[in-house]
């Protein structure tokens, strides 16, 4: 993928299939972490975290929380 000069990154994920948040988490993260790691740290992009189909949340797989604090500790690892 392509993410020179990227100023942000939308990390998607559907909030009624873990599995989709896991393959966030495992494949498309590292990948994005590895672009910008050589770059200054004033030229990270801001990531955003969008958990999809809100609308069907009694199908529910991945809570809020556990969403943010999974991925803030992969960006940690990011750094």
């Amino acid at each position: 993928m392509y993410y020179r000069y990227a100023r942000a990154v939308l990390l998607c994920f559907s909030i009624d299939e873990r599995r989709s948040f896991v393959s966030l988490l495992t494949r498309f993260l590292p990948e994005v972490c590895n672009s910008f790691k050589s770059n200054n740290p004033e030229d990270q992009p801001v990531m955003y975290l969008l958990g999809l189909k809100s609308d069907l949340e009694g199908k529910r797989e991945v809570s809020t929380t556990e969403a943010k604090v999974r991925l803030s500790v992969k960006l940690d690892t990011c750094q």
